[in-house]
């Protein structure tokens, strides 16, 4: 067991002092938490190999700064250029994206395989506070060649855009931002999901979103409402924004009851406010789905538990995983890709929570 302990850390800090040596790491090193992800080690184990590169002057830690290079590493002759790949994770809201990020796992070992090394930034508040000046410290520090943008709002989409900085971004790209995309098509989730609750006879609906949208959220209340707006009936929209995880559905659901403007069918943005819905419903005495139906626009395991069973649109993280590193491929080669724009299908899940009206 102490043999195997022993290779563990020679192998860390075999790799350590090769992303030094050839400038995957320009000045200083990523934190333990990342580091430790990325070799999938122990903290204990890290820092075995860390106090080593201390102590041989490679590296100097320096409170507030973390692991400081001061001395690089000559590369052997004749070695391989580790390619080394930066996932850039912006603005967050709460738990509530935490599904859209399952796909992270499966590309990490895709591009285990071709040998390259991925590497998560994220909660930077100096680059959610100043986009221009904590992205130039950030390209400083590190040596990739190509970024994935997640949730990162249009301020530092457009910094990556007018530098030419090489990247993808895995979700929507705001206008004039010409960066290569991919995305869940969410004019066709918003067509399905109308189309369907007409289909079912409601006719007062409402859509629940966020207050801080993306451009894909926007698509898909655009897509939502022109479908509506096409169908014979003519079913009526009522827009319910939130802002947290803790959003209170009281007025809305007041409405299910009510003899002039009756709620009938529900379109929810996240499966966090589902369950929000879902459990104020419950403690309303209101009766799912005879009473009120629900969709979620995405899902997330614990919606495999209520019942009735949600309706929901659910992606595959490895599908997702595999159209991403296709990109990758073709942006490391040196294709700009501009504009390129990879539309997701999602499956649609019927569940139990939606039911036709006959009233």
């Amino acid at each position: 067991m102490a043999l195997t302990r022993q290779l563990l850390r020679n192998d860390v800090l075999s790799a350590l002092k090769t992303h030094i040596g050839n400038g995957s790491w320009r000045k200083t090193l990523p934190s333990e938490r990342q580091l430790t992800d990325q070799f999938q080690v122990s903290r204990g184990t890290l820092r075995y190999a860390l106090k080593i590169l201390q102590n041989d002057g490679i590296i100097q830690s320096i409170p507030g700064s973390g692991y400081v290079i001061t001395k690089r590493i000559k590369s052997e002759p004749h070695s391989v250029e580790v390619i080394s790949i930066g996932i850039l994770i912006g603005t967050q809201h709460g738990n509530q994206e935490a599904r859209s990020l399952t796909w992270i796992p499966a590309l990490q070992q895709r591009v285990a395989k071709r040998g390259w090394n991925l590497f998560v930034h994220e909660g930077i508040p100096e680059v959610s506070r100043s986009p221009e000046t904590g992205l130039r410290k950030l390209f400083k520090s590190t040596n990739h060649m190509c970024w994935l943008l997640v949730r990162c709002p249009k301020n530092i989409q457009q910094v990556f855009n007018k530098q030419g900085i090489p990247a993808i971004i895995c979700g929507s790209p705001y206008s004039e931002i010409t960066l290569p995309s991919i995305d869940l098509n969410y004019q066709a989730i918003g067509r399905h999901a109308a189309g369907l609750l007409a289909a079912k006879g409601h006719k007062r609906i409402g859509y629940v979103r966020n207050r801080a949208a993306f451009p894909g959220d926007q698509e898909c209340l655009n897509s939502f409402k022109s479908t509506l707006q096409k169908c014979l009936s003519k079913p009526s929209l009522k827009i319910i924004q939130h802002s947290s995880e803790f959003h209170d559905y009281g007025t809305i659901l007041k409405q299910i009851s009510s003899p002039t403007d009756p709620v009938t069918a529900l379109f929810i943005d996240s499966p966090f406010q589902y369950l929000r819905v879902f459990t104020q419903a419950l403690r309303a005495g209101i009766k799912i789905p005879d009473e009120l139906s629900l969709i979620s626009r995405h899902d997330i395991d614990f919606l495999h538990h209520l019942d009735p069973m949600p309706a929901f649109y659910e992606f595959n993280p490895k599908e997702r995983a595999a159209k991403i590193h296709q990109i990758l491929e073709e942006r490391i080669q040196g294709d700009t890709l501009k504009n390129h724009q990879t539309l997701l299908i999602p499956e649609f899940t019927p569940g139990k929570s939606v039911v036709h009206k006959t009233i």
